[in-house]
Parts: structure tokens; C-alpha cells; sequence
């Protein structure tokens, strides 16, 4: 089996939690459980109606695949969501013979967690998060214990993982400010920090920003797109209620004009009194045509007036609290980057110490060996690099050993100390 020397542990093990990304550039798992947002357009209305009956909760089995009512059961196994939505929105409208796609979103709600054994400082699950590492898992775990009886090594820990805490939350809000000046602007042309200056994962964290910058760009213009539409539309119906009400107009004056002559040649004896009585019903009906499409332009005037204002309120509403969240994003960086100096000084400070100690992993000195074995009971597999990807419901279990035949014996206690706490 291979091992990894404590110092190549050591010192890159800066880096830690992760900030969880949009559902929708994930590959869902088996255990995933997740929600859904449907929305429909009644056109008729003019509204948009959710349909909560099919919000979810939903797990998804252990053979990757949703039951959901109406449709049955959708793959999703190596898919993203935002695949699987698409799915369910088409099936749904041939199942129950929609005339218009409803709009779909889902969101994972809940995953699997990574269980950390043997060496954790804090062993038993931590929560997974897009993209995560052992070296995340481990550190989330608290760093590593057990290996000096003076503690030097777990200060060290303890203070990487605050530090790599930190930048990784500093780097998460650096993006999350610049994606939110592109959306201001309203351009996808957004000015990210480079991949390199975000360390671990940097392409795959500016790629699922510029993801979501794409994707919110796009429910902006449709909320947009929705109202404008609604706008055309009731202006379209009152020019067409305006042009009835001139031809009634018209109509009326015809009748009018007839009934006049009528009662002049009764008033002569020259006509029935009868015609003179059908010439005044005929009169009544068409002015009550009139009134009824006078109403109706009033009415469609208010929804008009109504519309127009919500699409006010939709760009001054949108721009109002793309203000406020940047704002809060730099008030947040700038309390992150004033705490992340302080714990930058802490770790020029346990860096000597470390070394001082005799901790880095000279020849014959304490080696690590890392096992994870995936979820649903997979093959185990030691792992000689901490940047190992990691997927829901792992298990990863840390070792030490400075010969060959104690491995056997640090790894029993691990697995029942990890199974422990998974319990």
C-alpha cells in the first residue's frame, strides 16, 4: 500500500470548507434528495401559478432514479439537474396534454454526507459540498490528532484549516461581487478573479458563478419578456374593443336615424305603432352593447396601468436588491480579508513550531495512508493524493503508521470509530 510522507500533509493542507454551488451544475447521486419548482403561465389570467403538489420532497433511489406523481420514475444517474428539469417539464406536458412547457427547476435539498474516520480530531460525517477533497474532508473534521503527545501538530491543523476557511470564503465572495456587477449591467461578460488566485477548483467555482450569472440574466429577461407580453397583449385588446366601439357607435347612429323616420311615419298614420316599439328595443340593445364594451376597455385599461407598473417595479426591484447584496458581499469581505491577516499571522507564527517539533515527516518518520471507500459499500482504495475527489456518502478513513505490519492494526479501530459516529 502507498503512503504519504506527514510532510506533504502538512503544510498544503490549507484549504477547507466549501461553500455549496448551484444545484444545477452538479451530477446528482443516489441519496440525493431534492425539490422541485414548478411554475405555469396562464396566459388567460395573466398570472404565473406554482403547482405545489409536486414540489417534493423527492429522494432519489438507490438505483438513481425520481418517482414522481403523474410521470413515474425519471433517470438521473451521472446527470445534472438542470437536464433532469428540462426532462420533467416535457413529460409532464405530453403526460397531462399541456397546450404550453411548464418551467421547471430543481434543487438538491440534501446530500449524502462523507464520513471521516480514524485520525479526525472530530470524527463521524461532515456535510459534502460540489467538488470537495479529502484534504476538505479532513479539514472539516477538525485536522488530524494523535500524532504529537505536545499538541503542536493539531495547533497547526487547527489554525490551516481556519486560515484555509477563510481565503476559500474570501475568494467565494470576490466572485459573488463581480458576478453581481455583471448583472447589473446585464451582460455576461462579468470581470472574475482568475482560476489560479482561488486555489483548489478555482475553473469549476468561476465556472459555476458564470453558470449562475447566465442563468439569472435569463429568468430576468423572462420575468421581463412575461410582463411585456402581458403589456402587448391588453394593448392589442383595447385597440380591437376601441375599433368595436366606433363601429357600435356607428351602428347606433343608423338606428337611430331609422327610428326617427319610423315615429314620423306613425305619428303620420302612414306605419304601425309596432315598429316604432321594435325600432326603440333595437336602439336599447345596441347602447347596451356600447356600455358593456366601454366597461371592458376600462377594465383592460386597469390591468394595463397594473401591468406597466409591475414592470417598473420589476426593474427598480431587481436593481434595488442587486445594490443591496453587493453591498452586503463587501461588507462581508472586508470583516473576511481583516480576519484572514490576523490568522495569517497566526500561521507564520505555528509554522516554526511545527517543524520545531520534529512533525514535517523526515525518513522514518510518521507516515499517513488515507482509505476511502464509496458509498453503498464500494471497494476501498488507498488514495495517495489529499486532492482525491470525493462523491456523497464516502468513507475516509486516516491512518498512521512508521511500519508496514501496524497497518493493519491502525486501521480496525478507524473503521469502528467512523461507523460509530456514522451511527
Amino acid at each position: 500500500m502507498s503512503r504519504v510522507p506527514l510532510r506533504r500533509f502538512l503544510f498544503p493542507l490549507a484549504v477547507t470548507a466549501l461553500t455549496a454551488f448551484p444545484a444545477y451544475a452538479e451530477k446528482l447521486e443516489a441519496g440525493d434528495v431534492v425539490s422541485l419548482n414548478i411554475v405555469e403561465w396562464r396566459s388567460v389570467a395573466g398570472e404565473m401559478a406554482q403547482w405545489a403538489a409536486l414540489k417534493g420532497p423527492y429522494e432519489i433511489s438507490s438505483d438513481g432514479a425520481l418517482d414522481i406523481g403523474f410521470i413515474g420514475k425519471v433517470e438521473t444517474k451521472g446527470r445534472e439537474a438542470e437536464d433532469v428539469a428540462e426532462e420533467i417539464s416535457a413529460r409532464l406536458k405530453d403526460t397531462l396534454a399541456l397546450t404550453e412547457q411548464l418551467d421547471v427547476q430543481l434543487s438538491i435539498t440534501q446530500r449524502a454526507p462523507v464520513i471521516v474516520g480514524g485520525l479526525a480530531r472530530k470524527p463521524g460525517p461532515v456535510d459534502f459540498t460540489s467538488g470537495m477533497t479529502v484534504r476538505h474532508a479532513l479539514a472539516l473534521a477538525g485536522g488530524l490528532t494523535g500524532v504529537s503527545g505536545d499538541g503542536t501538530m493539531s495547533q497547526y491543523l487547527s489554525i490551516a484549516a481556519q486560515e484555509a476557511q477563510l481565503a476559500r470564503q474570501e475568494g467565494d465572495l470576490r466572485l459573488r461581487i463581480a458576478r453581481l456587477d455583471a448583472e447589473q449591467a446585464g451582460t455576461t461578460d462579468a470581470n472574475f478573479p482568475t482560476a489560479a488566485s482561488l486555489g483548489q477548483d478555482g475553473e469549476l467555482r468561476v465556472a459555476q458563478e458564470q453558470s449562475l450569472l447566465k442563468l439569472r440574466l435569463d429568468s430576468a429577461k423572462r420575468k421581463s419578456e412575461l410582463v411585456d407580453g402581458q403589456v402587448t397583449l391588453l394593448t392589442q385588446e383595447i385597440d380591437k374593443l376601441q375599433q368595436k366601439s366606433k363601429g357600435l357607435d356607428h351602428q347606433r347612429e343608423l338606428i337611430a336615424e331609422q327610428r326617427d323616420k319610423v315615429a314620423q311615419l306613425v305619428d303620420r298614420g302612414l306605419s304601425p305603432s309596432n315598429r316604432a316599439i321594435e325600432a326603440e328595443q333595437k336602439l336599447a340593445a345596441i347602447q347596451s352593447q356600447i356600455l358593456d364594451v366601454d366597461t371592458a376597455i376600462l377594465r383592460s385599461r386597469q390591468a394595463l396601468a397594473r401591468a406597466e407598473n409591475d414592470r417598473l417595479d420589476l426593474g427598480a426591484g431587481r436593481i434595488t436588491q442587486l445594490l443591496n447584496d453587493k453591498q452586503k458581499a463587501e461588507s462581508e469581505l472586508s470583516d473576511v480579508r481583516e480576519r484572514l491577516d490576523l490568522q495569517r499571522g497566526l500561521m507564520r507564527l505555528a509554522v516554526p513550531s511545527a517543524i520545531g517539533a520534529g512533525l514535517a515527516g523526515e525518513e522514518g518518520g510518521p507516515q499517513l495512508q488515507v482509505v476511502v471507500t464509496p458509498a453503498g459499500g464500494g471497494t476501498a482504495k488507498t488514495v495517495a493524493d489529499f486532492d482525491t475527489r470525493l462523491s456523497p456518502g464516502d468513507l475516509v478513513e486516516v491512518t498512521l503508521s512508521r511500519d508496514p505490519n501496524e497497518t493493519a492494526a491502525t486501521t480496525e479501530a478507524p473503521q469502528k470509530q467512523a461507523a460509530g459516529s456514522n451511527g
